[in-house]
């Protein structure tokens, strides 16, 4: 006897134990001559921050294990493995870190031994064509040996995770080969009880498969046998499904399901219980879904779905989807559309909508703090008669659930780099950006970094002032806190008193996080601002400045002139409503008349970073942190800018370009904005990309007052401007952000009529 038990959100759960289902038992075993690649990355952090280095070694490569086929006949459509333990040979791998021009490098070794990576099982998956993959956690355990001058540590590798495993497999008439196979980044942490003061070390280990197979031999089974009903894994009206030892297997758990009606519990508990996959499986046969909350299972699904954009990529598993099912959803009007499987259901969920099959990826969502067990919610702009694609998968492994879809208030993406206040309570007109100041800002630089740019540490005077800045000009706090303009009095002696905005401004609205602000002993007379808007008492050492600015900035363009040793080129920052491939940023830079921006010197790189690219509203701001699109292009295995210029310096990020794509962008990892840049694919979506336009003839860089003369006019307004001024005053010529004698000497020196 059956009982169907709600959840309590339209999910049954069946309390009953299932029957082993009919399967053929087959041998396995590691081809012999595999190889495996052993990469492994390692993050030294220490006092002076973190560096990444990796290394790879071909090894050789053994197993063993065990599998089933289901079901009990062919074609077979499911595949079971028991245990499965690939053992890689031991390697040695080496590295450089902290290299600086006068003490050279701290080489590092590592040697890893008796490594074995084994399939928590069993497990099982579905054989969809010649693919096939699982979703199980694999465990890593093997000796480590870490040897510097720096430190040295040694230990135990035996960590599981969720890396996901498929392949391409081949089986029939007796015999079977699984090849093609990938297996994701395990990482791990070196314990920090073997590790000097101040010193982190973390391990990211891939095994690359690509020279290996699995092979075996099974007894072939007798022919399939003939079912009645409709699809095992479709809900339909009439009892029963047309595969008999699934129906069996399904009807014994449930009764129901061949006594009344195959619904949604009855599809979803044979997409479980017999290894199939689910009938929306793949994009073109996404199932069509209104309003409402629907039942759903990735159970048993492959990942058809294209690689993700940087900007969705998790530290956990770069982005990986466990299986994916697919849905459509047309909107009557243009407003807002939110997707969530948040709070019902019961696996780590991950959401990506496109605008078609193969479209462009317009957002994604991973863990969302308010919804429990890494459920999921996320929302966009539809437009009306317009249809879009859902894609919903595991982030771990998969399972059942619902998936909502409402409409609700979404507002538009800005393409602003510096958003205004113009409508909700308590609009002020004002805009607002964050700008990195790199790890270790102090409060002064955060000032004069505002300063330069015609703007002041912003002064968040009310509940809508706050709540805007989370919305448009999100803090962060990856890479070092968001600071604003508040702070202590230094003779303050109670934590919560003597609180004063820089501009003067009466203080009578906060925003404190529970239990802040508390000093904690270290002279915390500055307020930083969270992620999510709440606030919190620091120290200096500031990695991001949120800046206010009481008239729109003009922060979007900027000129390298002649008079700094610049080109005189001309550079805008463009941000896109819908993210774009560098090939449509590309043909949109030069349908402005310019191209993406090469950075051929080092200079140029500096300038741009400083001046335009360092503000947050050209990134992604996750911890796969991408920056915008430049004119940088793999050509014949050689990098080029897109005016056909080599690179003859090194921009790249520590550890790229990593052959992860021809085309590229700026870039960082678990931080803020850096002048870096990583080599990604073409489709790798993002919403910025920087325009450079060609030099134009610049004006005499001395005659401020245009009257083509330079003369005491123009001396007066050096020396009227004089001191700090805000970016474009008229006396700042090299424009710096300071007037003072540089700019005098360059007046001077273009003194009487211009040429």
């Amino acid at each position: 006897m059956s009982t169907r038990t709600s959840l309590g959100t339209g999910m049954s759960i069946f309390l009953v134990a299932m029957p082993v289902m009919a399967d053929i038992p087959a041998s396995l075993v590691v081809d012999p001559g595999s190889t495996a690649v052993i990469t492994l990355e390692i993050t030294v952090t220490g006092p002076d921050g973190a560096e990444t280095a990796s290394d790879s070694r071909v090894v050789p490569l053994d197993g063993e294990g065990a599998v089933r086929f289901t079901p009990d006949f062919e074609p077979f459509n499911g595949m079971i493995l028991d245990s499965l333990s690939l053992r890689p040979g031991d390697c040695a791998l080496n590295y450089e870190f902290f290299c600086n021009p006068l003490f050279g490098c701290v080489d590092v070794g590592v040697d890893l031994r008796q490594l074995t990576a084994t399939l928590q099982g069993p497990a099982g998956a579905s054989i969809v064509g010649d693919q096939v993959g699982w979703g199980a956690p694999w465990r890593l355990v093997g000796d480590y040996t870490i040897d510097s001058l720096l430190f040295s540590a040694s230990g135990v590798i035996d960590v599981t995770t969720g890396v996901g495993f498929n392949g391409r497999i081949s089986v029939g008439g007796g015999g079977w080969r699984l090849d093609q196979m990938l297996l994701g980044t395990i990482v791990s942490d070196v314990p920090a009880d073997s590790l000097p003061e101040g010193i982190s070390v973390q391990l990211r280990t891939s095994v690359g498969l690509g020279g290996a197979a699995l092979v075996g031999n099974y007894e072939p089974p007798p022919p399939e046998a003939c079912g009645s009903g409709g699809d095992c894994n479709l809900a339909h009206d009439s009892p029963g499904c047309d595969d008999i030892p699934c129906c069996e297997q399904v009807c014994a758990v449930d009764p129901i399901c061949c006594e009344v009606i195959w619904d949604v519990n009855c599809a979803n508990l044979a997409i479980e219980s017999c290894v199939i996959a689910p009938p929306n499986d793949r994009c073109d046969q996404a199932r069509d879904l209104g309003l409402g909350r629907f039942a759903f299972t990735p159970l048993n699904a492959d990942t058809d779905g294209p690689p993700l954009a940087t900007g969705c990529l998790d530290s956990e598993t770069a982005g990986a989807f466990i299986g994916d099912v697919w849905f459509r959803h047309t909107t009557a009007v243009d407003n807002g559309i939110l997707v969530s499987t948040c709070g019902h259901a019961g696996f780590d969920t991950r959401i990506a909508i496109y605008t078609d099959c193969g479209g462009t990826l317009l957002t994604c969502s991973d863990d969302v703090i308010d919804c429990p067990g890494g459920t999921s919610r996320c929302g966009f702009f539809g437009v009306a008669g317009e249809t879009y694609l859902i894609r919903v998968g595991g982030k771990f492994d998969t399972g059942v659930g619902e998936i909502d879809i409402a409409w609700g208030d979404v507002d538009r993406p800005s393409t602003d780099i510096t958003p205004g206040f113009n409508r909700g309570v308590g609009a002020n007109g004002h805009h607002y950006v964050v700008r990195s100041l790199l790890n270790g800002g102090t409060w002064a630089d955060a000032v004069e970094t505002a300063g330069r740019f015609g703007g002041y540490p912003a002064t968040l005077t009310s509940p809508g002032e706050n709540d805007f800045v989370v919305l448009r000009a999100t803090p962060c706090d990856v890479g070092g806190p968001t600071t604003f303009g508040l702070l202590q009095a230094e003779d303050a002696t109670d934590p919560a008193e003597d609180w004063f905005w820089i501009t003067g401004e009466e203080f009578y609205f906060s925003n404190w996080n529970a239990g802040e602000p508390n000093d904690a002993g270290r002279g915390e007379d500055f307020a930083t601002i969270y992620r999510n808007g709440l606030w919190n008492d620091g120290a200096e050492g500031f990695g991001h400045v949120l800046i206010e600015f009481d008239d729109p900035p003009a922060l979007d363009e900027v000129t390298w002139s002649t008079s700094v040793g610049g080109t005189g080129a001309r550079y805008r920052a463009v941000i896109t409503e819908l993210p774009v491939s560098w090939s449509e940023a590309k043909a949109l830079a030069e349908g402005m008349g310019g191209s993406l921006a090469g950075l051929e010197t080092e200079a140029e790189a500096d300038f741009l970073f400083e001046n335009l690219v360092a503000f947050h509203s050209l990134w992604t701001m996750t911890n796969y942190n991408g920056g915008p699109w430049i004119g940088l292009e793999l050509i014949d295995g050689s990098w080029r800018w897109t005016g056909g210029a080599p690179l003859d310096w090194n921009p790249w990020r520590p550890g790229e370009p990593n052959g992860t794509g021809d085309k590229g962008c700026f870039f960082s990892y678990l931080d803020g904005p850096r002048r870096e840049l990583d080599d990604t694919f073409d489709d790798n979506v993002r919403r910025a990309f920087i325009v450079e336009f060609a030099p134009e003839d610049e004006p005499c860089p001395g005659d401020i007052d245009g009257s083509g003369v330079v003369d005491g006019g123009d001396l007066g307004l050096v020396l009227g401007d004089w001191g700090s001024c805000p970016k474009g005053c008229a006396g700042d010529i090299n424009g710096d952000g300071v007037v003072n004698g540089a700019d005098l000497g360059l007046l001077l020196g273009a003194w009487g009529p211009c040429p």
